[in-house]
């Protein structure tokens, strides 16, 4: 049986590989996988030192699939323009998308205001 890391250093070199791997299984996809990778060590650096010596491992995964969860909740709350009619029907005398096209003018105005500033 290995002895826990002494470090976050250790804990790091011996886990990297294969919590990348996992982080992969979960996403599907490189991008998606080095952002959750990145996410559960900097959850492990930020709680070290685990609640647990040896059982580092256990730790990292219940962390990696932790975030994953929560990044799975956070994109399902977020719903696309075409798709807003259909998420928040028409209420009180306010349609959807006279809400859609004030939201639109509104980044609109922002990006013409961050050129303008630029320049």
């Amino acid at each position: 049986m290995r002895e826990g890391a002494r470090t976050f250093g250790e804990l790091l070199e011996r886990y990297e590989r294969e919590i990348f791997a996992y982080a992969l299984r979960l996403t599907g996809s490189r991008p998606d996988a080095e952002d959750l990778y990145q996410d559960t060590f900097l959850a492990a650096f930020r709680a070290w030192p685990p609640p647990r010596r040896d059982n580092e491992r256990a730790w990292l995964y219940r962390i990696a699939t932790n975030k994953h969860m929560d990044g799975t909740r956070r994109s399902k709350r977020l719903v696309s323009m075409a798709d807003l009619r259909l998420a928040a029907p028409d209420r009180d005398g306010v349609a959807v998308m006279d809400l859609a096209n004030a939201a639109r003018a509104r980044v609109s105005d922002a990006t013409r205001k961050v050129r303008t500033a630029l320049r």
